[in-house]
């Protein structure tokens, strides 16, 4: 089991459980309680994720803040340089630009914050904060949308009684569990519409690599340099 794998792993059963001992983790994940006390650190301090130690139980337990409805969400294995990093927050702000308002900005506020605290720590702030005066965007006729109305809109559409009543939702397997999706428009009896689970990160990336004409030994060492 790779890194992103095992932090992954942990997670799940974290979230899942509740509570569980290393001892556990140790024999689900094949890793060393050193590794597995690093892991824990990490997905602690770097993402934010409510880990607890338990000193009464001997146990680590998922204990999010009472009131917090927005828990870190990781995607294993996507992980961003500085640079990329700088990349997102000038797109952000180009957005913000031609469409002002708290449509999307209240919900991509806390993401932008962490950005943020990463172009801190790697020393990259003053060049976000020179780029945001140097960008400008002037648009004719620009807005504010009140984004009341588009999330009432959105919420009206998944709760409508019909969608369920013509059975316009299907279950879709994902990494992180089942989730509703809605069936593509229209319908026929004489075939069901293909709806695959959705993969996991990098699920397929030897397969395809192996189609590109990859050898076995040359997709190894693309892991071992970590550019898969």
């Amino acid at each position: 089991m790779n890194k992103n794998d095992r932090l992954h792993h942990v997670v799940t059963l974290l979230r899942s459980r509740r509570s569980i001992t290393l001892a556990f983790l140790q024999e689900e994940t094949g890793a060393s309680r050193a590794t597995l006390m690093r892991d824990l650190a990490w997905l602690r301090d770097k993402l934010g994720h409510p880990i607890h130690w338990d000193h009464e139980s001997q146990s680590y337990r998922w204990r999010p803040q009472p009131g917090a409805s927005d828990s870190p969400q990781e995607v294993a294995g996507f992980w961003f340089k500085p640079s990329e990093v700088l990349a997102l927050l000038t797109l952000q702000h180009l957005i913000s630009e031609v469409q002002p308002g708290e449509l999307l900005h209240r919900h991509i506020k806390p993401l932008e914050e962490r950005l943020h605290s990463i172009l801190q720590r790697e020393g990259f702030a003053d060049s976000f904060a020179r780029l945001h005066k140097r960008v400008r965007i002037i648009g004719l006729g620009k807005r504010e949308v009140p984004p009341n109305c588009f999330e009432l809109a959105g919420m009206a559409l998944v709760a409508h009684p019909q969608l369920a009543a013509r059975q316009r939702w299907h279950e879709v397997d994902t990494p992180a569990g089942p989730v509703p999706a809605l069936l593509p428009p229209g319908r026929s009896n004489r075939y069901t519409p293909r709806m695959d689970a959705i993969p996991s990160v990098g699920e397929h990336t030897e397969a395809i690599l192996l189609e590109l004409g990859y050898s076995r030994e040359d997709i190894a060492n693309m892991r071992a340099a970590r550019a898969i």
